[in-house]
């Protein structure tokens, strides 16, 4: 649900709807926001589209009074786009064309919530003044529907999909991030994000990890006691070890091309950062020397974002 209101200033509110073909050919990552400035003489709504295979980036603006939303339910309308936790409808200029889609997300895996631990930040989500928010809305979903880029029909029936959201003042100092939901393992779904977090005076680096697999979710979060060891190899390539009580997950990620998102800070859209969506996400999940867990996700999001590249050994 949007939490923010057209009067709010230094804020700002997206969401993050990615989807991708059933032959793993067709990737693309569309975000829905809105930013309101200081002054609010630059305050917009946008609709940012991210290309898997080639990394190409376009950003469509729009004036804040062509920004809807629902106050009961997840239903935003930005111009003549739709979008909900069950689907999107898009009409937007693209390339000197045009692209339109309407694709419906079906069979949810949402994040667990309860009321001590409201989502995926548990029980931080009750902290209204955090910098920077985090929801996963549906960790995984099977599609249906189609995509037309200038005339070309692009199929998403049987493919999968995935949506989250941010809000807040701006996006944290430093960050990785990463997501994927296609696996050898059908129905399995992984999502990752380490950022620092300042609060009240200090800062601490916040850990959100979730594993979905044969039905249930393994999660390392700071607030259940998770540790993290990450090994930054270069701008495109991290290794990032997990520790909960007897479980541990080791995490290897590389990617191969990207495209630059506009992101939010405190003065509005202007910071950029490299994301891309053919990442390699190679997961194993011991529980003591048990190996319970072992495959590679494709087609996967990453974002590495000021991170100091690791010290490799003579």
């Amino acid at each position: 649900i949007f939490q923010g209101n057209k009067k709010k200033r230094n804020y700002f509110e997206g969401w993050y709807f990615k989807v991708v073909t059933s032959d793993h050919q067709k990737s693309f990552a569309f975000i829905p926001g809105i930013s309101l400035t200081k002054n609010g003489q630059e305050d917009h709504a946008f609709i940012q589209l991210l290309e898997g295979e080639s990394g190409a980036v376009d950003v469509v603006e729009f004036g804040i009074d062509q920004f809807y939303w629902d106050s009961g339910k997840f239903d935003v309308y930005i111009g003549d786009n739709h979008f909900s936790s069950e689907g999107m409808t898009i009409d937007l200029p693209y390339r000197d064309g045009r692209l339109t889609a309407s694709i419906t997300f079906e069979q949810h895996v949402p994040w667990p919530s309860t009321f001590l631990s409201p989502g995926i930040m548990g029980p931080f989500g009750w902290l209204t003044f955090l910098e920077c928010n985090h929801g996963v809305i549906n960790l995984d979903s099977k599609l249906s529907g189609s995509m037309r880029i200038n005339g070309v029909k692009i199929d998403y029936t049987n493919g999968r999909g995935y949506i989250e959201k941010d809000w807040g003042n701006s996006f944290p100092s430093r960050w990785i991030w990463m997501q994927s939901n296609h696996f050898s393992q059908s129905e399995t779904s992984f999502t990752f994000s380490l950022a620092t977090v300042p609060m009240i005076g200090f800062s601490f680096t916040g850990l959100i990890a979730g594993l979905w697999y044969q039905d249930r979710l393994y999660k390392f979060a700071t607030y259940n006691g998770s540790t993290a060891d990450v090994q930054v190899r270069d701008s495109d390539t991290v290794d990032i070890e997990l520790k909960r009580g007897q479980y541990r997950l080791e995490l290897k990620a590389a990617r191969n091309k990207g495209g630059t998102l506009k992101a939010p800070t405190i003065a509005g859209m202007d910071r950029r950062i490299m994301e891309s969506l053919d990442a390699r996400i190679h997961i194993k999940l011991w529980k003591g020397n048990d190996l319970i867990f072992d495959d590679i996700g494709s087609m996967g999001g990453l974002e590495i974002v000021n991170q100091t590249i690791s010290e490799k050994p003579a």
